[in-house]
């Protein structure tokens, strides 16, 4: 914890006395930093994951829950990234209201790949570049 110099209206409970009279100057305790929540939305396209075709089919439940829950994630402030079993869609993103769009148009052309096996290098946290504060799949 790095303490700041005193500003006017700063509430004097704050002061870091040990600063203060190390320098001379009123020093205050940083607030607390805020830290964005993020997370990856996974979506498992492997033809063998899911069974029956069209509406009633599981792969068409699982494209509107993964927009359901995308949708609803961004609007809370959650940063997030789009990822399938073939690999990232889309990188993570601020809820800034582009990238709600952007999922929903990838979701929205989405289909179901050939693929057996998930590839755990596209679910790894960081796999495009991204920190590794991410809490983990959806």
């Amino acid at each position: 914890m790095a303490p700041r110099d005193y500003r006017h209206g700063d509430d004097l409970r704050r002061v870091h006395w040990r600063s203060t009279a190390r320098r001379g100057e009123l020093m205050v305790r940083r607030e607390e930093q805020h830290w964005q929540s993020s997370g990856t939305l996974f979506l498992d396209t492997r033809r063998n994951a899911h069974w029956g075709d069209g509406p009633g089919g599981t792969f068409e439940r699982a494209v509107s829950v993964t927009a359901s829950i995308g949708v609803h994630l961004v609007r809370t402030g959650m940063r997030l990234r789009y990822v399938t079993d073939v690999g990232e869609e889309l990188p993570a993103a601020s809820a800034d209201g582009a990238f709600e769009g952007l999922l929903l148009d990838a979701l929205a052309m989405v289909r179901r790949s050939p693929g057996d096996a998930l590839r755990a290098r596209a679910l790894a946290p960081g796999a495009a570049g991204e920190g590794g504060g991410e809490r983990g799949g959806l």
